[in-house]
């Protein structure tokens, strides 16, 4: 069963929980006012009473009536009268049914999600929800955008990360043996594009390259991506090199930050903007690998409008299949040869007259992307 369908069912399970809850409370009334009344049935009115022919609705009162003549105690219509939204704000971390939110005048307060809220799927980070008078989350916006990504070891369930956001900065530091890590660009890129988030390069700890050689060589693994027309930055959080040409690019925006744990991301958050102080941690000198040290995903709001999220590390990013040529427009150096193909449902896995492999064959380059195509479709299992 797909998420969306177990979610509606889920959904309904609760609304049908809602209205027995109502029914029950209805009955429990009924059965006080038989009590009031000694055990008797209620006195059909009649004409005598003024009511005209005296018609009553019984099913109102559960196949109890009741005396018209008399005025009904006051019962809330439902059980759910304090969910009317009293106002609204934006979720900024989550931890399973409570979660912290920003009002509209920016200051943090603690919500907790109801049944209902829950049955659609919960909140992620970034979502736009509605809050009762008692400040319990009852409702939540539609989503323009969303990043997510399959659970580990379960290929087949969506775990969603952050909403409603406008970038993504791909953090990619320099390797211990040099080089970036292409591949994981290509599977960020693709999870970011799917969703509806414009995804941007960003090279970060200039102050490690060990050389002005290796840095350029470095920056021309990420020419095919600006040539596509893709943004790309370089940055040092250390020496503040490239951060505020950063900061113009991320102003007024929503901003995801994605990279594998040591990739600097608290560390640039730290950057660009002093006051959040998120925790750092060192790298290990074995394998250039970093400790978690954002262990959930945070909104942090720019004082000047927009805001940064900031997510834990992930060693291994598996983006939503959405389809073979969905995944090879992530990488652009194969993106000029798609549609070409002699077959509208090629997999560039073999099939005769591929323009992939037929690029491949006279482009090393492209034949390099090709195989970090085959890997990519590999990793999400198909």
């Amino acid at each position: 069963m797909s998420e969306p369908d177990f979610n509606e069912r889920k959904a309904k399970t609760v609304e049908r929980h809602l209205t027995h809850t109502e029914r029950f409370l209805q009955r429990q009334q009924n059965l006080q006012e038989k009590k009031l009344r000694g055990g008797k049935r209620p006195r059909r009115p009649s004409a005598e009473d003024g009511d005209g022919d005296g018609d009553w609705d019984s099913d109102d009162w559960d196949h109890d009536p009741v005396d018209v003549s008399r005025p009904r105690p006051s019962q809330p219509s439902s059980p759910r009268r304090n969910d009317r939204e009293a106002s609204t704000a934006q979720v900024a971390s989550v931890s399973r049914t409570e979660v912290s939110v920003l009002v509209d005048s920016g200051e943090p307060r603690r919500a907790i999600l109801t049944p209902r809220v829950l049955a659609l799927g919960g909140v992620v980070v970034g979502d736009h929800v509605g809050l009762d008078a008692e400040g319990r989350v009852v409702s939540r916006a539609d989503r323009v955008s969303l990043l997510s990504r399959k659970s580990p070891g379960s290929h087949h369930v969506s775990r969603p990360m952050a909403a409603n956001v406008d970038l993504g900065l791909v953090l990619l530091p320099p390797k211990i043996d040099g080089g970036l890590s292409l591949g994981f660009l290509d599977r960020a890129a693709l999870a970011l594009e799917t969703g509806g988030i414009e995804p941007v390069a960003v090279l970060t700890k200039l102050d490690l390259f060990p050389s002005a050689a290796a840095l350029e060589a470095s920056w021309a693994q990420l020419r095919p991506w600006i040539d596509s027309g893709r943004q790309a930055f370089a940055v040092s959080a250390v020496t503040g090199e490239g951060v505020d040409d950063l900061f113009d690019a991320v102003a007024g925006q929503v901003t995801v930050l994605i990279g594998h744990s040591g990739a600097g991301k608290s560390t640039l958050v730290n950057a660009l903007d002093p006051e959040a102080l998120q925790l750092t941690g060192d790298v290990r000198e074995s394998d250039g690998k970093g400790r978690h040290t954002t262990t959930s995903s945070r909104l942090i709001p720019f004082a000047s409008g927009g805001a940064l999220v900031d997510t834990p590390g992930v060693r291994g990013l598996v983006p939503d299949f959405a389809g073979v040529d969905d995944a090879a427009r992530s990488i652009p150096e194969l993106a000029p040869w798609l549609g070409h193909c002699r077959f509208g449902d090629c997999a560039h896995v073999g099939e005769p007259g591929c323009a992939l492999e037929e690029a491949a064959s006279d482009d090393p380059a492209v034949a390099k992307a090709l195989a970090r195509l085959r890997r990519l479709i590999d990793s999400m299992g198909g």
